[in-house]
């Protein structure tokens, strides 16, 4: 929406804004000032201006008929819309309409009618919450990619958001954060083509996809696949024979199970690798992680059946029992030292690595958040308020920094946003926490789509936590990225909080 009830050709003179989700809270554009908006709302009959945080009635919005396209991206707008907004004339002509890159946390109101509508754009918005009646029933491409809607279409909400899209044929959901959608997801979806939840956390696809006739591009890149339900995989088969135009199947970065239990899967996967976008890129696991190459699935697959009928196991080799008992006592002996062993090593790649600085030139008010449970707080603003501010570093900590009167979720994003580092006190009861978890996924959201190959997240693992009771996306991360551990020895404290403060001034 535009920030005005009335339409201006000021809006037409503004400068183009990269696609860069750091712009500021507020723009140097003296087109985009509160100040120049309000005096052109002072000066034109019937024109209100509205501030960001502003709750307003409902207006009527007129806009030109003969305008098709509305492109209002990278505009620094920020609203939740949760009113009634009328766009007159109600047989507008518009046909696509482009509001990425901005902020719109929560899209529970209505805007229209839009009886054109078949093209909307709200990439980059951080939305977690899409209503029922704020989508035209015209639309035939939604792009929704890179928000936050995980949350809510694992919900009947999430349901209900499509329910009235009947026309809908391409879905872009990527990078939202998903790691289940409900068997309904898309049920009145019969025109859908494309449908994309490329870079997402989803293990298991089950959604129902029978009465998706014309589904022909399906990506699941960077998500947790490890195999295709039958249901899936017959309705690609049958929608290329019907209409005999090839369907795509993008899976890479995945973790393809190549077991004995998924050879359906893996026997289908062959037989139309040339639909299998990247298919020689693929990478198979097997039942103990290993990694399978394409060449060598392809080498195999024909006996793999006849493998798995006859699979015994392997032979116990003679010399294990020796060979485990040496690694048990050298294991015990390094574990016993492992702190001074990480310090002298820590001091060995401090001298002659040094650390790579940061070549991001952005000024940050803080060099650190500090995420952490409550029950953590002594800890925080005791040991590591301590040692931390003492080597002259910005600390941004909740219960101090945080602006009164403003919502949490502002709150955070703000501290994120002004931080270079956002540092996790990983504990149990940090993961017991909503706003815990909450900070944990927008940093890590800011670290893989903002801050480029350094990233902004570190992690500090406070005691010991079972990688299983974690959020699969937090066990993910874990697992690819290194995380500082907590010790109360001496000399693995001398360690740590070296680790923490070099990890920071990086």
């Amino acid at each position: 929406m535009i920030r005005t009830k009335c339409t201006s050709q000021l809006y037409l003179s503004q400068p183009y804004i990269p696609s860069d989700l750091s712009r500021p809270s507020s723009s140097d554009c003296p087109f985009m000032s509160d100040e120049y908006l309000k005096q052109i709302a002072h000066n034109i009959k019937g024109c209100v201006f509205y501030l960001t945080n502003d709750t307003f009635p409902a207006l009527s919005l007129r806009i030109p008929w003969n305008v098709k396209r509305i492109i209002f991206r990278d505009s620094n707008m920020r609203y939740s819309i949760k009113s009634k907004i009328n766009v007159l004339p109600l047989d507008n002509q518009i046909e696509y309409a482009d509001f990425s890159g901005n902020v719109f946390p929560s899209l529970t109101g209505y805007i229209g009618p839009f009886p054109k509508m078949t093209y909307v754009a709200l990439s980059r918005c951080f939305c977690s919450m899409i209503g029922p009646d704020i989508l035209m029933p015209t639309i035939e491409n939604l792009q929704l990619d890179y928000n936050n809607l995980g949350e809510m279409l694992a919900t009947e909400d999430g349901l209900k958001a499509f329910d009235r899209l009947v026309n809908l044929k391409v879905l872009n959901l990527s990078s939202n954060g998903i790691d289940h959608l409900l068997p309904d997801f898309l049920r009145y979806q019969e025109n859908i083509e494309v449908l994309d939840l490329s870079f997402n956390d989803i293990e298991q696809l089950n959604i129902h996809v029978k009465h998706m006739k014309q589904l022909k591009t399906l990506s699941l890149r960077h998500n947790s696949i490890h195999s295709l339900t039958d249901k899936i995989m017959h309705v690609l088969e049958d929608n290329f024979k019907r209409s005999s135009t090839p369907f795509s199947l993008d899976i890479r970065d995945n973790s393809i199970s190549y077991s004995c239990s998924n050879i359906k899967f893996l026997q289908w996967l062959y037989s139309n690798r040339n639909y299998v976008y990247g298919f020689d890129g693929l990478v198979f696991y097997d039942e103990k992680g290993s990694t399978i190459s394409t060449t060598q699935f392809v080498k195999e697959i024909g006996s793999f059946p006849k493998r798995c009928a006859n699979y015994t196991g392997e032979l116990v080799l003679g010399g294990a029992g020796v060979f485990l008992f040496v690694c048990v006592i050298i294991g015990a002996l390094v574990y016993r030292k492992r702190w001074k062993i990480r310090y002298l090593l820590f001091l060995v790649k401090k001298k002659y690595f040094g650390f790579r600085r940061d070549n991001d030139q952005r000024h940050y008010k803080y060099d650190a958040f500090i995420s952490y449970s409550e029950d953590d707080e002594g800890f925080v603003t005791g040991s590591v308020q301590d040692n931390l501010e003492a080597k002259q570093l910005e600390l941004c900590l909740h219960q101090r920094d945080f602006l009164v009167g403003v919502p949490i979720p502002d709150n955070i994003l703000a501290a994120i946003d002004n931080s270079r580092w956002t540092v996790i006190m990983l504990s149990k009861s940090f993961l017991e926490k909503r706003w815990c978890i909450y900070e944990f996924h927008m940093a890590r959201m800011e670290s893989i789509f903002r801050r480029g190959e350094q990233g902004c997240l570190v992690v500090v693992m406070l005691e010991d936590i079972p990688m299983e009771s974690m959020p699969s996306e937090m066990a993910d991360w874990l697992h690819r990225h290194t995380y500082i551990q907590y010790t109360e020895d001496v000399d693995g404290q001398r360690l740590f909080w070296e680790r923490l403060t070099s990890a920071i001034q990086s």
